[in-house]
């Protein structure tokens, strides 16, 4: 048995570890995380935050795919399947899996990795808001993160999910359909309608439908805006390309494990843009399409 003095010298050397990690993980030295993650396999339970975020989901934070990977090489060589499963099923204090927090980000590779090894967490694994990987992904908008999480839906998981399962639903009772509406990602709302008809008659608490959320938006119809002279010629000159269903193409896409490494670079590549400059640039994108669009019709 350790002495008194023997364990809390173990618990400082300990500390100094935790502190030695999250400094390189803020300073974006992941390979030296790595490392420590692949010789000590005590650190990848450890919370590394005040927030009770362990490595890997700092890895997801990070934004980038690459250091996700980089922890996800060390459990898949490493651990057996249950002590996989262990390790992605550690929430934080928001109670959110490194999985949630992916969906979130859009991060379709390291979606498709984690959701992979535990499939279930996709529609199980609840955060505070009672809301799944899959919930998160809709609610953030992130249509390629919800194509990846619901081809492994429908691959791995039985039975599947439905209306009045969690998975699909939040507090509240709000599903997916709801909410993708509610944040007007219609192109999103198409695609869960096609994954997930029964959705279009599902009621929350308070008795409503996908359909009075979006009778709610009056602003998205033509009928419900006031424009100006101005507003009128710019709106019929932008033109919309017909919504379409991208959702099977891009699902047999990822059974093939094409297209991944480029989706995982495009996300790098794009998260290397601070927010502000990204906002800057899209705003620079529509107006030059405004314009366009304008010179056209003369």
């Amino acid at each position: 048995m350790a002495s008194r003095p023997q364990m809390e010298d173990e618990e400082t050397k300990l500390i100094d570890v935790r502190e030695k990690l999250f400094k390189d993980a803020m300073k974006g030295r992941w390979q030296a995380v790595a490392d420590i993650y692949a010789q000590d396999k005590k650190f990848r339970e450890t919370k590394i935050t005040w927030a009770g975020d362990t490595l890997l989901h700092l890895a997801v934070s990070s934004g980038e795919e690459k250091n996700v990977k980089l922890l996800m090489n060390c459990l898949i060589k490493t651990e057996d399947e249950k002590r996989r499963r262990e390790i992605l099923e550690i929430q934080n204090d928001r109670l959110e899996t490194a999985l949630h927090i992916a969906a979130a980000l859009g991060m379709v590779g390291a979606c498709l990795d984690m959701a992979r090894l535990h499939p279930t967490m996709v529609v199980r694994n609840l955060n505070r808001r009672k809301e799944t990987p899959l919930f998160k992904a809709v609610r953030h908008g992130q249509k390629r993160a919800f194509f990846a999480l619901q081809s492994v839906v429908e691959t791995y998981v039985e039975p599947p999910p439905r209306v009045n399962r969690e998975g699909l639903r939040r507090e509240g009772g709000d599903t997916i359909l709801h909410n993708a509406i509610f944040a007007e990602h219609f192109d999103l709302a198409l695609e869960i309608i096609n994954c997930y008809p029964t959705l279009v008659n599902a009621m929350n608490e308070k008795g409503e439908s996908p359909l009075h959320v979006l009778a709610n938006k009056p602003s998205v119809f033509k009928s419900g805006s006031r424009f100006s002279l101005l507003d009128s010629v710019i709106y019929y000159c932008i033109f919309v390309d017909p919504l379409t269903i991208k959702y099977r193409r891009y699902k047999e896409r990822f059974s093939k494990d094409e297209g991944i490494d480029n989706e995982k670079a495009l996300h790098d590549r794009n998260h290397k843009l601070p927010n502000n400059y990204l906002a800057c640039y899209n705003i620079f994108t529509l107006l030059k399409n405004v314009f366009k669009n304008i010179g056209q019709c003369k």
